[in-house]
């Protein structure tokens, strides 16, 4: 009868830490939902669109200099330039010599780059912010409309973990998360269009492992947003414990419970 009991709480103890959601699609990827936050990116489409652009351009300006190492290398071994344009910009009249004229392409990159990063952090990092402060404000909205039963089965410290952690992971994915992801894209993109310029045999059998990549980033994704809902289990907990100890201090400094307390955290 007492293990049958001991196993009983246990159980309840994890019913009432985890959330419906979380129960209900373990195997969920992670990402998988996260296109409901366009939404809210669409509200403050203007600087979303000036965030996007600039980010390209700063891309764009940071591929020039292995572009132009490379022309250079062609230039030196051969005497003959890749591009036109290139041509017509290092020997203008106002360059003493091609190396000249290869040095100030790539100081102009370095300028540009830059110039549409910080415009793109800027953009991008205020739009997350905005966007961070509605969806807590329509989180907090949705919990105030929810009736008392479903709090009766709710840690509160899980509830103040979506409010604050989660909810802050978010403004990281539309600051961060998106600009790392123009960035690979940009790249990957150009990179390989210069391949296949180059050496389309050579792009093919580059590009054939890539296709291995996509089941292995499921695999990868699939635990960790299992071990990211146990990460979360746990910081609910803890912040529930934190929540009751600051709420009764007085209580635990009066009967001495301050190393009870800390071994429960």
């Amino acid at each position: 009868m007492g293990v049958s009991s001991d196993r009983e709480q246990v159980d309840a103890s994890k019913a009432i830490s985890r959330d419906a959601s979380d129960t209900v699609d373990d195997k969920q990827v992670v990402g998988r939902k996260i296109w409901r936050i366009v939404p809210y990116v669409k509200r403050y489409w203007r600087r979303a669109l000036g965030g996007l652009v600039s980010n390209g351009a700063a891309r764009a300006f940071d591929l020039i200099p292995f572009i132009a190492i490379g022309m250079a290398a062609d230039y030196y071994q051969s005497g003959t330039y890749t591009s036109s344009l290139i041509e017509s910009f290092v020997n203008s009249g106002n360059l003493p010599s091609p190396e000249i004229g290869f040095g100030v392409l790539i100081l102009i990159s370095f300028i540009g780059l830059a110039i549409f990063q910080g415009i793109s952090e800027f953009l991008w990092q205020s739009t997350a912010y905005k966007v961070q402060h509605d969806i807590r404000m329509d989180a907090t909205a949705s919990l105030m409309a929810m009736e008392a039963s479903y709090f009766e089965t709710r840690q509160t410290g899980n509830l103040m973990a979506v409010l604050s952690a989660d909810v802050a992971q978010l403004e990281d994915i539309v600051s961060d998360s998106s600009t790392s992801m123009i960035r690979i894209l940009i790249t990957f993109a150009t990179a390989f269009s210069i391949m296949i310029w180059m050496s389309p045999t050579l792009a093919l059998i580059l590009g054939i492992p890539l296709l291995l990549v996509i089941p292995m980033v499921v695999w990868f994704s699939t635990r960790v947003q299992r071990r990211y809902r146990k990460q979360r289990e746990s910081t609910g907990g803890i912040v529930s414990i934190l929540e009751n100890v600051l709420s009764g201090i007085v209580t635990v400094q009066a009967y001495n419970a301050s190393n009870f307390e800390l071994s429960r955290v």
